[in-house]
């Protein structure tokens, strides 16, 4: 394989209708140092200086009189005859990759993508990688552009509208920044240096995007801590319906928009100033259904203990209300189909449930949202006491774990996660320990595979038939899934991490080794996080899924409540560390 000449490194200023700027080319192995220049009535100002894991590269465009003008910064690789790689491997074609289509209303990306804003070229058996500041950063306008013919790559600030890709199904205009006086354009990025694979890559981009962009409370725990805080970071997005600043999209493959349940985790493991605005981004409409008011309760409980300043405001009294019309007079919760079928109850979407069952997930979620409404002053009619003595009721004795319902009596894996919320917010939890010691014995046991634990599964420990997930009058698409497929017994890491986060808490023995055992599947298999696992054949699916680095505050909070020993992750430290580059020169 060709390794190039020595490469070159442009920072540019790019603008409609004229060639591309050159401000300063950069040596990659040069010291730190910095410049300014003048044209056009813009000043450019420029600094690159080692910090962490690699060089940090800082420009700025701005006017000092009253004009304005529209461009875009960009940095881009010349080196002729290096291969090119993406964040996801080589590119052996002229390609221009994105991250967003820049309106939260298009759900599907039909057109080239890549989770990181990351341009790299191979140099002597190692990668010269550039990775842009989060897409929130460039108005979600963050593009890469990879010509193999010149041995050119870019990563730009803006977007010069290529569409690379002739079937791709979303075109795009171009989009360019605009200064003013007081309104500088600012682009950043991270140079770093790693092997020539695509391992080395994705864990390397993690360590150096939390070294250059954490902060003090989510980027302070080791290699694994970081890569948690950088898949969120990555995944942050200006927030385009004007709720917010920004907001967290779930992952790559989920476009501009922020889900309640997945915005919640996500944000946990981000600054407490990020996590606000997130919480902020979404509409009152979005947690009317599900779990979602109770989601509006709980976030609101855990900002305020992150110092946030939470206002108590009608959208709050409507996920109170919407919670109480739940209710019933015992404390049992009943929440509302999102479609009117009898799924969408819950996370666990594909499911269908009755009118009058009560998802076992849900009622512990119930308990945990009443005693922060409490504290928040709303004044629940109902005590959240009733509520978590509910939630004990609905273990099964004769399965002796809880089950996913009252009426659908499989073992579910995701029943205590409000015992685990109960742990963080006040230090204590809902559930009795025999109980959870009962559930990790029948997870550890039975629903455990050599590929994760199915997500339910039957008192034998197998896939349930797929008529299992349906009611009468919906029959869910579980029906058509094959067996260890997605929410058919496949093996979800945040509901994995629930469990045994709350078994951890409760001190169960074995726990603690088996939360570290099922997020080393992920990190062995993908050097990343993904959403669930099949755990018939071990295909991960959706890799760099952000909700999963709740793991890593969840454990702070349980380690400051005397439950876990606050080092208790830091053995995940090795799987997170990129190989040596092996020089060929």
């Amino acid at each position: 394989m060709p390794t190039g000449t020595n490469p070159h490194l442009h920072l540019e200023w790019c603008q409609a209708d004229r060639k591309p700027l050159l401000l300063a080319t950069f040596d990659p192995a040069g010291a730190d140092h910095s410049g300014t220049t003048s044209a056009d009535g813009i000043t450019f100002t420029w600094s690159v200086r080692h910090d962490g894991q690699g060089q940090r590269i800082s420009a700025e465009a701005a006017v000092d009189k009253p004009l304005v003008r529209c461009g875009y910064l960009q940095l881009r690789w010349q080196a002729p005859g290096a291969p090119l790689w993406s964040f996801d491997g080589p590119i052996s074609k002229t390609t221009c990759l994105r991250q967003s289509p820049r309106n939260p209303a298009i759900h599907a990306m039909r057109f080239p993508i890549q989770s990181a804003p990351l341009a790299a070229i191979e140099q002597h058996g190692e990668l010269l990688a550039l990775c842009g500041h989060c897409p929130e950063r460039d108005d979600n306008a963050s593009t890469q552009y990879f010509d193999p013919a010149t041995g050119s790559a870019t990563i730009a600030s803006g977007d010069a509208g290529i569409n690379s890709d002739p079937e791709q199904h979303q075109q795009f205009a171009p989009s360019y920044h605009q200064v003013w006086h007081g309104h500088p354009s600012r682009f950043e990025a991270v140079l770093f240096r790693c092997a020539a694979d695509q391992r080395a890559l994705r864990l390397a981009t993690y360590r150096a995007v939390a070294a250059c962009w954490g902060s003090d409370t989510s980027s302070d725990g080791g290699a694994f801590a970081d890569l948690c805080f950088a898949l969120n970071h990555l995944l942050l997005r200006r927030n385009e319906t004007g709720m917010s600043q920004r907001w967290v999209a779930a992952g790559i493959c989920y476009a501009n928009k922020q889900y309640a349940r997945d915005g919640f985790w996500q944000a946990w493991v981000l600054s407490p100033d990020d996590d606000h605005e997130c919480y902020r981004g979404l509409s009152p409409d979005r947690f009317t259904s599900a779990e979602n008011p109770l989601i509006k309760l709980i976030w609101a409980g855990r900002l305020q203990r992150r110092g946030c300043q939470v206002v108590v405001d009608d959208a709050l009294r409507a996920a109170l209300k919407l919670l109480e019309t739940g209710l019933d007079q015992a404390g049992a919760f009943r929440s509302v189909s999102g479609t009117g079928r009898g799924d969408f109850r819950s996370w666990y979407d594909l499911c269908a449930f009755t009118d009058s069952d009560v998802v076992t997930y849900n009622q512990g979620l119930a308990a945990v949202a009443l005693r922060v409404a409490s504290e928040l002053g709303l004044q629940p009619s109902t005590d959240h006491r009733r509520a978590a003595a509910a939630y004990r009721a609905q273990f099964d004795d004769s399965l002796q774990a809880f089950p996913l319902s009252a009426e659908k009596r499989a073992f579910a894996v995701d029943a205590l996660a409000g015992d685990l919320l109960s742990w963080c917010l006040w230090g204590e939890g809902l559930l009795e320990p025999e109980q959870v010691a009962a559930h990790y014995r029948f997870l550890d046991t039975k629903a455990r595979t050599e590929h994760g634990y199915r997500v339910t599964c039957a008192a034998d420990g197998s896939v349930l038939p797929g008529e299992f997930y349906s009611i009468a009058g919906h029959h869910s698409h579980c029906e058509r899934a094959s067996a260890g497929s997605y929410q058919r017994g496949g093996s979800w890491l945040l509901y994995d991490l629930l469990c045994l986060l709350s078994c951890c808490a409760h001190q169960i023995p074995g726990a603690h080794e088996a939360l570290l055992w099922r997020l080393g599947l992920d990190l062995e298999c993908s050097a990343t996080l993904n959403e669930h696992l099949n755990t018939e054949t071990g295909a991960a699916c959706k890799p760099n899924q952000g909700w999963n680095a709740m793991v890593v505050p969840a454990w702070a909070e349980l380690a400051a409540h005397g439950r876990v020993p606050a080092d208790g992750l830091r053995r995940l430290d090795a799987l997170c560390q990129p190989p040596a580059a092996v020089a060929s020169r």
